[in-house]
């Protein structure tokens, strides 16, 4: 069941700039960099934090170089999330981003995941598939007009 709503989430943040990794614990903090959703929060706001609890493995594998980038480097290239898939035991966040990288996986293992705010207010999952769910259904609604 988590490793599902782990999957959901990184699908839901489609198009999120990561911007921040750091790790406290067994847990890692990554910030995205995703205006749209964040301003349904509040409307001053731009990112989220993404914390994935008792976290064994995060690292970036390049496509052009089948590179391992460990996770003190993965935030300066500022990867954009495409989508996500589960690989065997873990999930991969395929990711695009700028440079000598075109893109590559990001390779995650976690327990669990929570979403934050700005504020580090926690969002229930329940709550941001609706917020999801709302943005979607005004884009379409924007985009029939």
């Amino acid at each position: 069941m988590e490793q599902e709503i782990m999957l959901r989430t990184f699908n839901q943040l489609h198009d999120g700039i990561i911007n921040s990794i750091s790790s406290e614990n067994y847990d890692i903090l990554i910030g995205v960099d995703i205006v749209y959703l964040a301003e349904r929060i509040n409307s001053e706001y731009c990112y989220l934090h993404i914390r994935l609890i008792n976290c064994n493995l995060l690292t970036f594998k390049a496509w052009s170089t089948n590179e391992y980038i460990e996770i003190e480097n993965i935030h300066s290239l500022e990867l954009e999330i495409n989508k996500a898939e589960f690989v065997s035991d873990h999930i991969e966040v395929s990711c695009l981003c700028d440079g000598s990288i075109v893109g590559g996986d990001l390779i995650i293992k976690a327990s669990k995941v929570r979403i934050y705010d700005e504020k580090y207010n926690e969002i229930p999952i329940n709550d941001f598939d609706e917020i999801v769910k709302g943005y979607w259904k005004g884009f379409n609604k924007d985009f029939d007009k």
